[in-house]
């Protein structure tokens, strides 16, 4: 079993019993137009395709050096600690520790990993808030469009019956999107079939620690860092090595749709519309 396994409190997750690690990127810290773009990445699979995850991304980021303890973009694109310049962490060797990212995901069994990333223009939802919808925090309307994509295509594939979600621990949107599921899910097996209840619980878990949250946050960085297109970027390349472009793949096959607009908010909260109906 993987380590995110074991933090359900099963003793065994079949194939129906999928493990979902989200990670919400919002950082205005770029400039330009990044402080109106909220991004959202989950991607769902297997136990036994975590686990193998799991065991191929320790010793990627131990065999190197300096060492990375974890991946958390913000960190290694700034220069924060542990990835300081002073210690070693030159442009090159952190273009290095990417695409042997890469190379670990590329070995994962692609029938039973599925991606959907989401991003939603804030501004937008402000306006339609302004309007007096019963709008939720896009934290929220990113994980609904989310979820909704990935339990879809993860059905099609495999019976579903329940899917554990898992968020970092220091994530600030947990809360909103905690809230959101237990106001919504019910409590007895009528209601197994609407959106909500198809997820069996709302997780904190440590992103140093896990490494599924990791990669989420990888896809999360590199597609607001493709929607904003900072002029003379010293990381775009980064990015599209991450997101992918006609040249070369991504880190992950997802599903990317346009960035939710003002009229899709408006069109999917007018009406207070329940969980089935995205």
């Amino acid at each position: 079993m993987s380590e995110l396994g074991r933090l359900t409190g099963r003793f065994h997750l079949g194939e129906r019993r999928p493990l979902i690690a989200m990670n919400c990127y919002f950082d205005g810290s770029i400039g330009g137009d990044s402080n109106r773009w909220m991004t959202l990445a989950g991607i769902i699979a297997t136990d036994e395709v975590w686990g193998a995850f799991e065991n191929a991304w320790a010793p990627m980021l131990k065999q190197r050096y300096p060492i990375a303890p974890y991946i958390h973009m913000t960190d290694v694109v700034t220069g924060n600690d542990p990835f300081e310049r002073k210690n070693g962490w030159s442009d090159e060797r952190i273009y290095l520790l990417i695409e042997d990212s890469k190379r670990v995901v590329e070995t994962l069994n692609k029938e039973h990993i599925f991606t959907a990333v989401f991003s939603i223009d804030i501004q937008a939802c402000n306006i339609v808030r302004d309007e007096g919808l019963a709008v939720p925090d896009p934290s929220v309307i990113c994980a609904e469009f989310c979820l909704y994509h990935l339990l879809r295509r993860y059905d099609e594939k495999h019976q579903l019956e329940k899917a554990h979600l898992f968020y970092d621990q220091d994530e600030p949107f947990i809360q909103s999107i905690r809230s959101r599921w237990r106001s919504h899910r019910t409590t007895h097996e009528v209601g197994v079939n609407l959106f909500w209840d198809r997820i069996a619980n709302v997780q904190p878990a440590d992103m140093r620690d896990t490494p599924q949250i990791q990669l989420a946050d990888m896809v999360a960085w590199g597609t607001t860092r493709r929607i904003t297109r900072i002029p003379d970027d010293n990381w775009a390349r980064l990015a599209d090595s991450l997101v992918g472009t006609r040249q070369q793949n991504g880190i992950l096959p997802f599903v990317q749709v346009d960035p939710i607009s003002e009229d899709q908010i408006r069109k999917r909260y007018t009406l207070n519309q329940t969980d089935s109906a995205l």
